[in-house]
């Protein structure tokens, strides 16, 4: 059931009518009725891993509790990991065993399994894990309620696609969410609409261009490859930051805060930058439970740096068991790194040319260099390794006098959506640099007469939905962290 359908619509408003009339320390049984509700509208098999989770790590949380010791934690967590592993890893693994038992000329057949990917899964082990983590450290007291743990674990907002809720946070404003107030309401409905409009006219439209250049990477020029990257590099961030603002909104309407999931990426002038800002709550996972385990950067330069090149190595792995999403990961680690070794260097040389690194022009280099090098890794995390291939060869020599092409006019269909979504894009763009400030853009909305607000989420909500009767492409209805 997405965010973005009309049943969707139907579910929350009754679902948000009833919720209102609980009284507020039973409000939680609600939020659990909700999200196995919600849940169930992808299959009902699923339901079952689902609870199967949650009772496991319920279960871990006690036993944990009861006996603080890190082999009790590492059980668990092991368990946790193992159902991941098993519906979204095996199958890789089988392949990896048959392509060896191939190069060996061994015979007896290939080995397979084909086991569905509950939506949502790596988000919901993480979540759990942090329970138990929490719990072993005791930032968080054990959840005896199982009613609410389940709670915590199903809560539909971010059920999906997270962000990724750290239980010491999350759990507590389960139990006593906060009171409806006209303020919390206005806010979530701006988030809400944003997102719809970001989802169903922006990475809708952009996606357009990416299905028609890399559905025929060979007839593609050279500019269309080119206009292909960068516009996935925008599809992605307004697809995913959809959902993450669509989330906090439906959060916000219920009582709860689920935090902010991007800061404007694409504005950093590093890469380091890049990923503090991008998907922040996977990201403060790694650090955390990852990262700092491992050592983070208290065991030398060196160790850091492997410490790093191993997070990024497992978040390509948390993104999809194959080859080219394992390449995503090392690359974004290689770059990072790199970045981090020669920050002395460029610091030396602009101080020995007396350069203020900090000029807006500068910043705007930097921040193109970025924009760059991340829509470069895009390339894998998009394509599989033939194709990723392919896109690359055609781009290494740059040919300029493509970019004259005139079928690029209508790269989106045709010359009317290509201006439509030039436009959509502009404005997208303009609205997210602003945000940058998103307290401030938010009083600045605020401090409008009633009307003018009203009329303003009005217009969002309507383009959004004649923007849904013109989708044609099922396919660009999915948001693309369905998938982990």
């Amino acid at each position: 059931m997405l965010f973005t359908s009309f049943e969707f619509f139907a579910f929350f408003v009754a679902f948000f009518a009833i919720y209102q009339l609980i009284p507020t320390k039973y409000k939680y049984i609600a939020l659990l009725i909700g999200g196995y509700v919600f849940y169930c509208f992808s299959d009902v098999k699923l339901f079952f891993v689902l609870v199967a989770i949650s009772l496991l790590s319920y279960v871990g949380g006690i036993v944990i509790n009861n006996h603080r010791r890190k082999v009790v934690l590492a059980v668990f967590t092991i368990l946790e990991i193992a159902i991941l592993f098993i519906f979204k890893y095996l199958e890789f693994m089988l392949r990896i065993i048959n392509n060896i038992r191939a190069l060996l000329n061994q015979n007896g057949g290939d080995c397979s399994i084909d086991l569905m990917l509950p939506i949502g899964l790596s988000f919901i082990i993480f979540q759990t894990i942090t329970y138990l983590v929490d719990v072993y450290n005791q930032k968080i007291d054990v959840e005896y309620n199982i009613l609410r743990y389940f709670t915590f674990v199903a809560f539909f907002p971010t059920i999906l696609s997270g962000p990724i809720q750290k239980a010491r946070n999350i759990l507590p404003q389960i139990t006593k969410p906060d009171s409806f107030t006209f303020e919390a309401g206005r806010k979530g409905i701006v988030l809400f609409c944003w997102g719809a409009f970001e989802k169903m006219l922006i990475a809708n439209n952009i996606y357009s261009i990416i299905s028609t250049v890399y559905g025929d990477i060979d007839g593609a020029s050279y500019a269309m490859l080119i206009i292909a990257i960068f516009s996935y590099s925008l599809y992605i961030y307004s697809d995913f930051c959809a959902y993450s603002d669509m989330a906090r909104g439906l959060a916000l309407l219920l009582g709860i805060d689920v935090g902010v999931n991007f800061r404007n990426p694409y504005l950093s002038v590093s890469t380091s930058e890049f990923w503090r800002r991008w998907h922040i709550s996977l990201n403060d996972w790694f650090v955390e439970y990852v990262y700092i385990p491992l050592g983070g950067n208290r065991k030398g330069t060196l160790r850091k740096y492997i410490n790093m090149f191993i997070v990024f190595f497992l978040s390509g792995m948390w993104h999809g068991a194959s080859y080219n999403f394992v390449i995503w990961g090392a690359l974004n680690g290689v770059f990072v790194i790199i970045g981090q070794i020669i920050n002395p260097l460029k610091t030396r040389i602009a101080n020995t040319l007396n350069i203020d690194v900090n000029v807006g022009s500068i910043r705007l280099f930097k921040r193109i260099i970025v924009f760059g090098l991340i829509s470069f890794t895009w390339i894998f995390f998009e394509n599989g390794l033939r194709d990723a291939y392919l896109i690359i060869r055609k781009i290494v020599i740059p040919q300029p006098l493509s970019f004259f092409d005139e079928n690029l006019l209508s790269i989106s269909g045709s010359l009317g959506t290509t201006f439509m979504t030039m436009l959509l894009v502009v404005l997208f763009c303009f609205i997210q640099i602003r945000r940058s400030d998103e307290k401030g853009l938010y009083k600045t909305f605020t401090n409008q007469p009633i009307v003018v607000q009203c009329v303003v989420i009005s217009f969002f909500i309507c383009i959004c939905v004649l923007g849904s009767y013109s989708q044609i492409d099922v396919q660009v209805s999915q948001f693309v962290y369905f998938q982990f």
